[in-house]
């Protein structure tokens, strides 16, 4: 499956689905997503190469979330956001989690700081990442390009997903 493939059917059909329905879980993916939004900007490193994890996140948020550059400086997401959510189920650091109907019923919005703690709204931070999902989907890469070979092997019809 080629990577472009994979965006289509894992990002914006079924993380769609988590960020608005299981909310705590998706941030937990939309962290690793980001990270792997920035592999697909870097062609000199393989899919699978390892120990650029924080360069491929932050390179996916300057170059594509450009809005979360701030927060990322100040309240570290890949280590808080990214590595907290994949390694424990909890940030690392002052990170409030919550979706839109809590957020509303607390007088939270997505990006405010509030005691000290950055708030990200699951669907808010959904719609960021499609929104750089998209740009990825958009964009030209070299016919050499690690984006125009297959990064997944997939046992089935992969089409079919795409329904």
């Amino acid at each position: 499956m080629l990577p472009k493939e994979f965006i289509k059917i894992t990002f914006l059909k079924q993380y769609r689905q988590v960020a608005y329905k299981y909310h705590y879980i998706s941030f937990m993916l939309i962290g690793i997503g980001i990270e792997f939004l920035g592999k697909c900007l870097d062609d000199k490193k393989s899919w699978q190469q390892s120990g650029f994890s924080k360069i491929h996140f932050n390179r996916a948020i300057n170059e594509l979330m450009p809005k979360y550059i701030s927060y990322n400086n100040k309240y570290n997401l890949h280590d808080s956001l990214r590595n907290g959510m994949a390694h424990a189920l909890l940030p690392k650091y002052k990170i409030g989690l919550t979706n839109r109907q809590e957020a509303k019923h607390f007088d939270n919005k997505h990006l405010d700081i509030k005691n000290g703690e950055l708030i990200l709204v699951a669907e808010d931070l959904y719609d960021d990442f499609r929104k750089a999902c998209n740009t990825i989907l958009d964009s030209d890469f070299k016919q050499n390009s690690k984006m125009n070979t297959d990064a997944l092997s997939v046992p089935q019809d992969f089409n079919l997903l795409l329904i």
